[in-house]
């Protein structure tokens, strides 16, 4: 039977490897919506007509979901040296 402890670090490093993926996809949306806004696009006609907004608060909401202190803290709790394997197959 596999230890709690495993389990428990298993699902640490999970989420953890999965927070550096969502701090880049944050950092991509970022960049990409300062490009928008300082090409001054006019979005009329198109999908974005009237969600540039919408999509500039969304952008925001990854941002501090990928920053914030419980995405952190899985980061400061990685032991590199686990198999995460714990679980079973993820």
């Amino acid at each position: 039977m596999v230890a709690d402890k495993k389990k428990c670090q298993t699902l640490i490093n999970t989420v953890a490897k999965e927070v550096v993926e969502l701090k880049r996809i944050s950092d991509t949306l970022s960049k990409c919506r300062q490009l928008y806004q300082d090409q001054n696009v006019n979005p009329q006609g198109t999908p974005l007509e009237g969600h540039v907004a919408d999509i500039s608060d969304w952008i925001d909401v990854v941002n501090a979901t990928a920053n914030n202190a419980v995405a952190n803290g899985f980061l400061d709790h990685v032991v590199p040296s686990h198999r995460n394997k714990a679980l079973g197959e993820q």
